[in-house]
């Protein structure tokens, strides 16, 4: 399976989650995106390792989502 970006675990079910340019995304990361709120402990974490999807160099985010 697939390693999640956001939580490392595997997924052996490629329907329980998405892939986003190439990386994967378990259904449980991206609930807890979804809910998320960036006074939330966690929104630090999540931000830095959503950000590896624009570090491989596809697509460019625009400054003022990621800060």
């Amino acid at each position: 399976g697939a390693k999640c970006l956001v939580c490392n675990s595997t997924s052996p079910d490629y329907g329980a989650g998405l892939f986003i340019q190439g990386n994967f995304l378990c259904d449980c990361c991206e609930e807890m995106i979804i809910s998320l709120k960036a006074e939330d402990i966690y929104y630090p974490f999540v931000k830095n390792s959503l950000k590896k999807i624009w570090q491989a160099g596809s697509i460019r985010p625009e400054k003022r989502y990621l800060s």
